[in-house]
């Protein structure tokens, strides 16, 4: 998964368990910092894929 990059194997882990934690468990959201996270993942992202590790 992911040429062996253990590291990236975690987070996407990670990331899965999170994304189905909502589901899980009613919690009130904060939208603005819902955005404000999204924005930085998908910056993360952006950078990943450009190989600007």
């Amino acid at each position: 998964m992911f040429a062996a990059n253990r590291f990236v194997a975690d987070a996407s882990s990670d990331h899965l368990k999170l994304r189905r934690l909502p589901a899980s468990m009613p919690v009130a959201a904060n939208v603005f910092r819902l955005r404000q996270s999204l924005r930085e993942h998908l910056k993360a992202l952006d950078q990943l894929e450009s190989r600007q590790y």
